[in-house]
């Protein structure tokens, strides 16, 4: 069943990346409510971090999208505007992970920065998306909490 591998793929990566965090020193726990708009947190010097992750696969195109997925399945209308992948923005969470499905590889990205060079009023379905070279300096990057400009 596709949709359950899906589900299955994306439980994996964020299990990835909270082991990853644990092991980098920080707190993280699992978000258990899906309908949330991020899936972890971090506990960094008293201060929680809501942090979406989302997995990447050996073959994906070099780059990152910031757009999430759209809602289908059996009975729900994949067309209808309410069920169609929105951009995620800084309202959304404090930082983007996205976890290398081969490798483990993480990208911490803060949504602060990716609405500065994406704005989220003047994205669109072209431009949701960052090069591999432009995030370079989030590859692995688990410092990043302590960049007060992003936060």
């Amino acid at each position: 069943n596709e949709g359950v591998q899906t589900s299955n793929s994306g439980d994996s990566h964020q299990f990835k990346f909270i082991s990853r965090a644990i092991l980098a020193g920080y707190t993280a726990s699992n978000v258990d409510v899906r309908t949330s708009g991020y899936d972890c947190i971090i506990d960094y010097k008293d201060i929680l971090y809501k942090i979406q992750v989302k997995g990447r696969g050996v073959t994906s195109e070099n780059s990152i999208s910031f757009k999430g997925r759209a809602r289908g399945g059996q009975g729900i209308d994949h067309k209808h505007k309410t069920n169609q992948g929105k951009r995620i923005t800084h309202e959304d969470c404090d930082i983007y992970a996205s976890v290398d499905k081969g490798t483990g590889i993480c990208y911490l990205i803060p949504m602060k920065w990716v609405d500065e060079k994406i704005p989220p009023n003047k994205s669109d379905e072209h431009k949701d998306k960052i090069h591999l070279d432009e995030l370079e300096e989030f590859k692995e990057n688990w410092n990043v909490f302590e960049e007060k400009k992003y936060f």
